[in-house]
């Protein structure tokens, strides 16, 4: 079953500001009044072709595009235990690395000022 012909594939730029919009519905509001200036302030940079692209489109088709994204998960959620006890034998982030030996330590086996 064909539903006519497929749309071409929204720029990664504008499919940032778009999941954005998505996930944030007040930015989702001032990208409908502001359109490009919105995705300016955002930080969100855009092409030349991608601005005029979401300044030309009509309102109810850019909130369509919005809504027709997927909202991302949640990240999972971690648990910890009430207290918080240290695998036996520490964590490696715990043990302080050893001094790192300098050029000239490397290079003639002695410190800098040693004879």
């Amino acid at each position: 079953m064909e539903s006519g012909p497929k749309p071409p594939p929204i720029p990664l730029g504008l499919m940032r500001v778009l999941r954005r919009a998505r996930e944030d519905a007040q930015f989702l509001e001032q990208l409908v009044q502001r359109r490009s200036a919105a995705a300016d302030e955002a930080g969100e940079p855009l092409s030349g072709n991608e601005k005029a692209t979401l300044d030309a489109v009509p309102e109810a088709q850019l909130r369509a595009m919005v809504a027709s994204l997927p909202v991302a998960p949640a990240p999972p959620r971690i648990e910890r235990p009430e207290h918080d006890v240290p695998a036996p034998g520490g964590c490696a982030a715990d043990v302080p690395a050893p001094p790192r030996p300098g050029l000239l330590e490397r290079v003639f086996g002695k410190k800098k000022g040693t004879p």
